[in-house]
């Protein structure tokens, strides 16, 4: 079996279903045999094409019993109008990304001329990095990203 890169995606179809039990998540099932492939490649962050349409960072979680799937956010859902029971196509690669998600240039700015910040920043766990980079690329404006960007670094100081 050869070991997946990124110009050796795994590809797979699922289906989006819904969480009913977890505050109403949606994810696609993600087939026992792919979620071994990746555990064993050593890489625990993705990054996931829709329907040749969408990339978006992720992680393949376990259900407790033995199912294996990736949350998809209401953002993606929105762009690409998916609905639950429609069947997906799904392309992984390694998410080799510095921090799991792409870095928002407004805040990548902030950490240049703050060495404080970007310490206390490099300090936290890595899904708090993560979190902190969604939502500050969240934002649709550059004035509000570079208002969140701040807003980070003073919370963190």
């Amino acid at each position: 079996m050869e070991s997946f890169s990124k110009v050796n995606p795994i590809c797979f179809d699922s289906v989006l279903d819904r969480l009913e039990d977890r505050g109403g998540l949606h994810f696609v099932a993600v087939p026992a045999e792919i979620a071994q492939q990746v555990k064993q490649s050593g890489h625990s962050r993705l990054v996931c094409t829709l329907n040749h349409l969408l990339d978006f960072h992720c992680a393949i979680q376990s259900d407790g019993q033995g199912g294996f799937f990736i949350l998809v956010g209401t953002d993606i859902r929105r762009k690409l109008k998916l609905a639950v029971g429609q069947r997906l196509s799904l392309s992984l690669i390694p998410d080799t990304s510095e921090f799991g998600r792409p870095m928002p240039e407004e805040f990548q700015a902030v950490l240049d001329t703050d060495d404080e910040g970007r310490r206390l920043f490099l300090e936290l766990k890595p899904s708090m990095q993560r979190n902190i980079l969604y939502w500050v690329s969240s934002a649709k404006s550059v004035d509000k990203r570079i208002e969140r960007s701040l807003e980070m670094i003073r919370r963190l100081k």
